[in-house]
């Protein structure tokens, strides 16, 4: 192209009596897979519903919910994950959870920035507060849940602030669906805002916040050929638990529309 400015090539160190040091890329995927835990990859993708002027996501997408992030085509994979914590910093009446994961993953699993990462195998404890709202045309109060549940350690109904939290049993007092929360009418009358607190085990999931290593590439001899060939070595990232879940659809499940290809 005629815009293209000259390149002038810098002149390479002499490289007599020194030997050559191949990483071999198979070495570090048996370790992944060796080492590694059953992920589903969730690829976030940018919603396109925003202004040109950078203003907020539109509010009613029905793509990203809002949010300005959607998540498509979700794989089975395995990634290593090292110095998983839950690290808790006290506030002003509040604690705020930082739990952060280094990620190891192959080249060929892409991960990019807001991805999100769930351990399939993986067992986390979370509690939660949840407002619950009438279900048209029944008798039944429903709820939102941030994870899909595995199992339940405690459910409490709230009654008042001079009276016990009155414990709720699965099967009998409410049944759950994916993530949503189904309870039958309390008998003494309809409350004016129904509160339950939920401690409950899920899977954890990650969101990916930072890529320190997003390339690596090493040029290696082919062992047919015997020519040199750039490869695409495992790439690193960092990881934070997500407590909010971008994309949970409502009790209908009819609120998100699925974009994966």
């Amino acid at each position: 192209m005629a815009d293209e400015k000259a390149i002038t090539k810098q002149v390479p160190p002499s490289l007599i009596q020194k030997p050559e040091v191949n990483m071999v890329k198979s070495d570090f995927d048996a370790l992944i897979q060796q080492k590694g835990y059953d992920v589903y990859h969730d690829h976030a993708v940018k919603c396109p519903c925003s202004s040109k002027d950078g203003a907020a996501p539109q509010p009613t997408c029905q793509n990203c919910g809002g949010s300005g992030w959607f998540y498509v085509n979700r794989i089975k994979t395995r990634m290593v994950f090292q110095s998983m914590n839950v690290n808790t910093k006290l506030k002003e009446w509040s604690q705020e959870r930082l739990g952060t994961v280094n990620i190891t993953a192959r080249s060929e699993d892409r991960i990019s920035f807001m991805d999100r990462l769930t351990l399939i195998d993986s067992e986390s404890e979370h509690s939660q507060v949840v407002f619950l709202k009438k279900q048209p045309d029944t008798t039944k109060l429903y709820g939102t849940l941030r994870y899909n549940p595995i199992e339940f350690y405690s459910v409490f109904l709230y009654k008042g602030v001079s009276q016990k939290h009155q414990l709720l049993i699965e099967g009998v007092d409410f049944t759950v669906d994916r993530n949503q929360i189904k309870l039958l009418l309390i008998d003494d009358g309809d409350m004016a805002n129904p509160t339950i607190s939920i401690r409950y085990k899920h899977q954890a999931e990650y969101t990916v916040l930072d890529l320190p290593r997003d390339v690596m590439v090493a040029t290696i001899k082919d062992e047919c050929t015997r020519k040199n060939k750039d490869v695409q070595f495992p790439i690193s990232a960092v990881g934070r638990r997500s407590h909010y879940m971008i994309d949970r659809n409502n009790y209908n499940n009819d609120n998100l529309l699925d974009n994966s290809f």
